[in-house]
């Protein structure tokens, strides 16, 4: 006597462990999201950039080297496997330094506002001939602002500044 035995594969959907997290950038910085999901395998992995899917970018990860406003958007991720989809998203902003607020202090030192995403921050080169730089500052730009002074720009006649976004 023979037992019909049935073996049945039950597919679990796809579901989020780790959401991508919305970024705001420095042009030229690198940028890039990630998700982290369960279910059965294989897991299937496409980004999208404001809802078109984006060639290659088929796994859990994705990055952007030298951000530019063009990639400033919204980026889904879909995660699909025989039993589902799943899609989240994350935004990416882009924003462009931006030096203001230039000002002499009448003790004589030279005060600037530099404005851009919030993270490590920017690189002040000073020169006092505009042919040799030589780094003066690293700032931290904890809340998309940050002032400079310079203190010891009184000891010159002239002195000409820089600023870089570390990449």
């Amino acid at each position: 006597l023979i037992d019909n035995v049935r073996v049945y594969t039950v597919a679990i959907p796809p579901a989020v462990v780790s959401a991508p997290t919305n970024r705001t950038v420095n042009v030229g910085a690198n940028a890039g999201f990630a998700v982290a999901a369960t279910g059965s395998a294989p897991l299937i992995y496409q980004w999208r950039l404001n809802g078109t899917n984006l060639p290659g970018a088929t796994t859990n990860i994705f990055s952007i080297t030298n951000a530019q406003l063009t990639n400033a958007g919204i980026y889904f991720i879909v995660v699909s496997n025989a039993a589902g989809a799943f899609t989240n998203s994350a935004t990416l902003a882009v924003t462009e330094m931006q030096v203001s607020n230039f000002l002499l202090n009448p003790d004589g030192e030279f005060q600037l506002t530099i404005s851009g995403a919030p993270g490590p921050g920017y690189i002040i080169y000073e020169s006092t001939n505009l042919v040799q730089w030589d780094m003066l500052a690293t700032l931290t730009n904890t809340n998309g602002t940050v002032q400079f002074t310079d203190t010891g720009s009184t000891n010159f006649p002239a002195r000409y500044y820089r600023i870089s976004a570390p990449q």
